[in-house]
């Protein structure tokens, strides 16, 4: 032993001599040449304890001390502290966890994390009752690590505004605490907020997040040029491109939920981080150094471009236009530059990507609609124009992306042709319909070979009916190939898609509804027979009797259009999930439910299934609504279920699948709006009118907004919802049928309508109207600040219920607001862009404002919102006021006699 260590303690003066003898002496003498080694090169600090729960990476054996200087932690202290912070909220502390806690606590190193986390934990007052105050320093070595840490400019005070900041409860909290302390914040800080695992719900705090990143962290000074502050403070310095890919693309996860419109600001924080970049590479140029910068410029640029592809998690197509914006704002950029920086393959299928997802141009459109109408849609010539024209003038924008890339010398792979059916074209193959879509999942590595499917299945989503695709589907694109579930789904979804209303305005490919089949008169019944496409359940039957099992996008289709329970049922037990089916059996013995089997079931699945029940329900109130008598004297279900049966399954079941403490039950929001959507909006008029069943109806549309409100955030699609239903509801409470046949069923276009005589609201059902009227307001002016979102057909919806309610002055607010946010050149969703459908709802608010504002607004308010507007069309926005049309014009009298009989009850005295 003492010879040994000898020899260790002489090693001091010859690294390589000491490796040697420990390498020779570390099966004997392990300890003591790990104590020997630590005396010699780490004589300030104490060893970790590395013989604990957190073991180090398995790997060849190490010396001692070679062991302790490079093991790392399985688990890094960023995503420790991460998992303790979602633990305190989530109250449920796990043993692994626990013991990973403990080791990072006994951690003696200088590391910024794991000095912040054990600050955090000793000034926790429930871990004080725990024995991790014994693993926490103390004393002098404390002080010693603190020492060496302020070495490098951090302060006790920036520890502790750090510990502080993480203390905070929620995301939004803790994210509200970093954007006010102003002292300094390491990167370790920033990137555990914005981890995929922190559900942000508040918008405004992101966007200023942004700004504030963009301001910190490319405000770069040169080495050598002036007077620096010390490295560990300067954050721009020590964020490497290798840190800021990480942070772009937890940035953009959490753009496409909360704000695709921010985008844009993303583009420009890529560009700024660029430009420091570049800064610092002239400084080297000038230096003699090397020139590394711009390809890692080049790689910022194209990995910024794949992340910026990345589609919205909410209306991804209708937001797409917001991941064009940005890769042009860096496109531009590119082609400003001295020497333009490289698009890699990966860039071109970004590019390529978004622009299938993007509305068609006007040529594209002309392309699409001058097809023929049979298969292959192949281009006719209309005129002398169009004779004229070269092949290559009628590729999509998409097409012509991929075309680029080859010229670049890319080769095409199996992903490239599935880009290039949807965008319209497989070169060396005939025409397919330009379609709409996201783009297909890139697969890669082993499961690269199966891409040839996802192909095929794109070019069946590539047409324009059924029909159509069951000619794809029937004829695959190798010998012997058999269809997979993707292919399957494909064809599904264009069997269960509807038909399209007006086909002569139609453009193909726009949307999911098919088209008319156009058929050879010369074909006999036979040969029709043949080419017709087998209905949902046939199709579903042959692929499981192929030996594939409905799963994924199949299965939801599935159980979407399911018929009944049974059937629903039947496909839920083909598919790899039996113990949901029969958990959700009605007729099985369980007669405790705890549907733990729902939390290992996909949310597309869930959410599918969910549909199925807001279907059911649907039918259920289209049943009670055709009985005459189904809502003034209720009766039982035939199978003795209450008729709001399948709405309260629905609410029973979404809180077991998404709890409020897991990260999906704070940002998964499809089911919710799904529910919300039905409880209302499937009611008749003539139901709704019926006392007992609005309040009911009323009331838990109120409690579910709110809950879905206050778990996944505020966003556009649920402040339309809260409107609509409002105006539902105002409509059925102060109006009535005025025609027998029309007297049990209310729509858009059955807009026959009287007055009664006299109106008497109770006390509760007038709360409940006030409720619904808070819930809308308060649900605008969370999302005014970032304008998340909103659109023509949102600000047409707000104005149109402010005006149910009589509500003159925020009707003048909101049209301010929308006006104010075209002057600042945001798009309202496309509500800048002329022919879209946004724009049009936007406009129509302008029109019913100016006819329910006579003799109730100032005319100096009014001339002043019309000044605004004019000054707008001058410089080329489309907000021309429309001629209302019949239908419109009864609307707005509809709505006048709604709020001036809510007007008449609000001034009467409530009655008990």
């Amino acid at each position: 032993m003492l010879f040994a260590t000898r020899f260790a303690l002489s090693g001091i003066r010859s690294g390589l001599f000491l490796t040697r003898i420990s390498y020779h002496f570390c099966p004997i003498t392990r300890s003591c040449y790990s104590s020997a080694s630590a005396v010699a090169i780490t004589p300030t600090h104490d060893l970790v304890d590395y013989n604990d729960e957190l073991s180090v990476r398995p790997g060849r054996q190490l010396p001692g001390w070679r062991a302790k200087r490079r093991s790392y932690r399985p688990i890094s202290p960023s995503n420790i502290i991460a998992q303790y912070l979602e633990s305190r909220q989530n109250k449920e502390l796990s043993n692994e966890l626990w013991g990973n806690i403990r080791a990072l606590a006994r951690d003696r190193s200088v590391r910024l994390p794991v000095m912040t986390a054990q600050m955090m934990w000793y000034r926790d007052e429930e871990l004080r009752q725990t024995d991790l105050m014994e693993q926490l320093p103390r004393g002098k070595n404390w002080n010693r690590r603190v020492k060496a840490v302020c070495s490098t400019g951090v302060t006790v005070k920036d520890l502790a505004s750090w510990s502080w900041i993480l203390k905070g409860d929620t995301a939004d909290i803790r994210l509200e605490r970093f954007l006010s302390v102003q002292r300094h914040k390491p990167i370790f800080l920033l990137f555990l907020l914005v981890r995929s695992d922190q559900p942000i719900l508040n918008r405004e705090l992101f966007v200023s997040l942004l700004d504030h990143i963009t301001k910190i962290y490319t405000n770069r000074t040169p080495m050598g040029t002036g007077e620096q502050q010390k490295r560990a403070l300067d954050s721009a310095f020590n964020m490497t491109p290798k840190h800021f890919l990480v942070l772009l693309e937890r940035l953009m996860f959490h753009t496409t939920r909360l704000s695709p419109e921010s985008a844009l600001q993303l583009a420009q924080f890529v560009i700024s981080y660029i430009n420091s970049r570049s800064a610092m590479g002239t400084v080297s140029e000038m230096q003699g150094g090397p020139q590394p910068e711009y390809a890692a410029s080049c790689r910022i640029f194209n990995a910024a471009l794949r992340l910026l592809s990345t589609p919205a998690k909410s209306r991804p197509l209708a937001n797409m236009e917001h991941n064009w914006e940005a890769q042009k704002h860096l496109l531009a950029f590119s082609s400003g530059l001295r020497q333009p920086l490289i698009i890699n393959q990966s860039g071109y299928r970004a590019i390529q990507a978004v622009m299938i997802g993007r509305e068609k141009s006007a040529g594209e459109v002309k392309v699409a609609v001058r097809s023929v109408k049979t298969w292959p849609p192949y281009r006719r010539a209309w005129d002398g124009i169009d004779e004229q024209r070269r092949p290559e003038d009628d590729l999509s924008r998409a097409v012509k992306a991929g075309i680029q890339a080859r010229e670049a010398g890319y080769p095409e792979i199996e992903y490239d042709r599935a880009l290039g059916a949807l965008g319209g074209h497989l070169l060396g193959q005939s025409p397919t319909v330009q379609t709409r879509s996201t783009p297909p999942v890139l697969r890669r590595a082993k499961n690269a070979a199966v891409t040839v499917l996802d192909t095929w299945a794109a070019r069946i989503k590539a047409t324009r009916n059924a029909q159509e695709a069951w000619a794809i589907f029937r004829t695959p694109p190798q010998d012997n190939l058999k269809p997979s579930v993707p292919v399957y789904a494909a064809m599904m979804a264009k069997i269960v898609a509807g038909e399209v209303t007006d086909s002569a305005s139609a453009v193909p490919g726009s949307s999911r509804e098919n088209f008319p089949v156009h058929q050879s008169p010369n074909l006999s019944e036979y040969e029709k027979a043949r080419i017709r496409p087998p209905t949902l359940e046939k199709l579903a039957e042959e692929m499981v009797a192929s030996g594939v099992r409905p799963t994924g996008l199949a299965l939801c289709i599935l159980i979407e259009h399911s018929r009944s329970e049974s059937e629903m049922l039947h496909w839920l037990r083909l598919s790899p999930y039996e113990r949901l089916a029969h958990e959700l059996d009605p007729l099985s013995e369980a007669a405790q439910r705890n549907y733990e089997t729902l939390k290992h079931v996909p949310l597309a699945v869930f959410n599918a299934y969910i549909s199925f029940l807001c279907k059911m329900q649907r039918k259920e109130d289209a049943a009670a609504s055709a009985d005459q008598q189904g809502d003034s004297h209720p009766q039982s279900h035939p199978d003795s279920r209450p008729r709001d049966y399948y709405i309260k399954l629905a609410l029973q079941l979404i809180p077991a699948r998404l709890p409020a403490k897991t990260r999906e039950g704070r940002t998964y929001k499809p089911p919710w709006l799904q529910v919300l959507q039905t409880l209302i909006m499937s009611k008749s008029h003539a139901s709704l009118r019926n006392p007992s069943t609005r309040r009911s109806r009323l009331m838990t549309f109120l409690n579910a907004s709110k809950l879905t409100a206050h778990r996944t955030g505020m966003d556009a699609a649920l402040l339309g919802l809260i409107c609509l239903s409002a105006g539902r509801v105002m409509a059925a409470t102060f109006t009535a049928a005025n025609r027998d046949q029309y007297r049990d069923r209310y729509s858009a276009r059955d807009r026959w309508w009287m007055v009664p005589d006299s109106i008497h609201l109770d006390a509760g059902t007038k709360s409940l109207l006030e409720q619904l009227y808070n819930e809308a307001t308060n649900a605008f002016a969370d999302l005014k600040p970032t304008g998340s979102g909103i659109g023509g057909f949102h600000v047409y919806s707000y104005v149109r219920m402010l005006a149910l309610y009589g509500d003159v002055d925020r009707m003048v607010k909101a049209l301010e607001w929308a006006l104010l946010w075209l002057e600042k050149g945001r798009t309202l969703d496309g509500a800048a862009t002329g022919g879209t459908s946004s724009n049009e709802y936007l406009n129509l608010a302008f029109a019913i404002f100016e006819i329910l504002a006579k003799d109730r607004v100032p005319d100096d308010v009014i001339r002043a919102i019309e000044a605004r507007r004019q000054a707008l069309v001058e410089i080329g926005y489309p907000l021309e006021v429309p001629e209302l049309s019949e239908m419109d014009l009864e609307d707005v009298a509809l709505v006048s006699v709604v709020a001036k009989g809510w007007v008449d009850v609000s001034n009467m005295q409530d009655t008990p």
